[in-house]
């Protein structure tokens, strides 16, 4: 889940970059309410089959990684991009967050 997570939820958030602001944060918030009913199902799963299984399973969400790859950049990331890691630091300095990024 901890590897995952920072993945999956950036590329779901990629696709509903289209969403308004409070669209978008009902949408990032039904990603997390998930969270509880996974853990529960996860802990019923292991009690029946056992850990070795749910090793194999947890692997394959990792797959469609490779779809990343070809993936386009969203509009606003383009926008917004900084050309040089000190352009970035920059940035952060003189805006005093790192909202810039």
């Amino acid at each position: 889940m901890g590897g995952e997570w920072g993945v999956g939820a950036s590329l779901a958030m990629k696709s509903a970059d289209e969403i308004a602001g409070h669209a978008l944060r009902i949408a990032s918030g039904g990603l997390r309410c998930w969270l509880s009913p996974g853990y529960r199902l996860l802990f019923l799963c292991i009690s029946a089959l056992g850990w070795r299984p749910l090793f194999f399973i947890g692997g394959l969400p990792a797959l469609p990684r490779y779809s990343f790859a070809q993936s386009q950049e969203s509009e606003v990331w383009k926008k917004t991009r900084h050309d040089s890691w000190g352009q970035l630091g920059r940035s952060i300095v003189r805006t005093g967050s790192f909202s810039s990024i």
